[in-house]
């Protein structure tokens, strides 16, 4: 599910949650619009991105019951879900509405200790794998390899 306001790119007419499943494109940010969301970064401490799946909103949200909110950064407008982990831990799945690729992005703390298996299990809890990511930090692309997509946890 996608929750919050959304508006069309050629008038100020909300947009209903069908109309932006079929992808129609959003406003750019104005301050009018950006006075009735909250800040992501005043939201959840969840921001460092550290890989991208491939997958767009509205499919990873029907095949894993989640749900998306809207809100914004400094770039554009978003909408971002958070998805428990086990062992206590959590990620952020955030897609920006007007980046140039669609995809999500896998967010986490700034101090996460084990992203390599943040990212395993993200992709486990989604039934996605390696294949689905297009792109992986650099300083987590190495330990690829130790990416343990089939764990049990």
């Amino acid at each position: 599910m996608i929750y919050g306001p959304f508006y069309r790119i050629e008038t100020d007419e909300e947009v209903t949650k069908s109309q932006v499943e079929s992808g129609d494109r959003l406003l750019p940010m104005t301050s009018n619009f950006t006075h009735q969301l909250i800040q992501l970064e005043d939201l959840i401490p969840e921001t460092n991105v550290v890989a991208t799946i491939r997958q767009d909103v509205v499919t990873i949200a029907k095949q894993n019951n989640l749900e998306f909110q809207a809100s914004y950064d400094d770039l554009d407008f978003l909408v971002f879900a958070i998805l428990p982990l086990p062992q206590a831990s959590r990620v952020a799945l955030v897609a920006h509405k007007n980046a140039p690729f669609p995809g999500i992005e896998i967010c986490v703390r700034h101090d996460m200790e084990n992203v390599s298996e943040a990212i395993a299990q993200t992709l486990k809890a989604l039934n996605l794998t390696l294949e689905d990511l297009t792109w992986i930090d650099p300083q987590y692309e190495q330990k690829n390899s130790l990416i343990p997509i089939n764990c049990n946890y």
